[in-house]
């Protein structure tokens, strides 16, 4: 049963899975860019613009409360890149990853499990009024959050597992916020752990002995 599952997890997801996730990646951006900019903008994202429209990049990353200075830097390129001129475009970035959450966690919910969970997983970000909430704020929190997941299903992959890129994406949220540098050390943990007692129960499965176990998975 389990390597059934197992193998239907690494075969290509079905079409009844592709359009729900599509659907569901509609109706999630739906929500994120409905009203997007009929608010003016709140205190605390008047505090972060203020972050980003110093007149260098040091006084961005320099500012007090920039969160190790990178959000400062990264979204100061953004605005100036971008010449925004209204609360819709400032808050532009954060709709846009929050709708990219929604597919991300569908198919890390694939990977993980199956096409069910994945569904369910897509569904449930998608109408969480929570990060519906975080999508419509100029902030660190949904941009940030898009990030790591992605960096996740990058380690899930085979092909993408020992690349550059999860790590240099990792070490973005790292340094993103404070909050986000634990979730990146918690995560990483998790993804080892999962490799390890994986490589344990394919090694057992194979009647090797198990004083044998680790030195083989520290040898690669």
């Amino acid at each position: 049963m389990e390597s059934h599952k197992g193998n239907a997890r690494s075969q290509n997801p079905s079409f009844a899975y592709l359009g729900l996730i599509i659907l569901l990646t509609i109706v999630g951006t739906y929500l994120r860019f409905r009203s997007l900019g009929d608010a003016s903008l709140r205190m605390d994202e008047m505090d972060r613009l203020s972050w980003v429209k110093q007149s260098t990049w040091w006084g961005s990353m320099a500012k007090e409360g920039a969160n190790f200075g990178v959000f400062g830097l990264t979204f100061r390129q953004f605005v100036h890149i971008s010449g925004i001129s209204s609360e819709f475009e400032i808050r532009l970035v954060s709709a846009l990853a929050g709708s990219l959450l929604v597919p991300i966690c569908g198919e890390i919910g694939r990977r993980c499990h199956s096409e069910h969970v994945g569904v369910i997983s897509a569904t449930l970000i998608a109408i969480s009024i929570r990060a519906i909430r975080q999508s419509q704020e100029f902030a660190q929190y949904s941009l940030g959050t898009t990030v790591l997941w992605f960096s996740f299903l990058l380690l899930l992959h085979p092909k993408t597992r020992s690349s550059i890129l999860p790590v240099v994406l990792l070490g973005w949220v790292y340094l993103i916020h404070n909050v986000a540098s634990i979730t990146v050390i918690l995560l990483v943990f998790s993804v080892f752990s999962l490799e390890f007692f994986g490589y344990l129960n394919s090694r057992r499965e194979s009647g090797d002995e198990s004083s044998g176990l680790l030195k083989g998975w520290l040898a690669g």
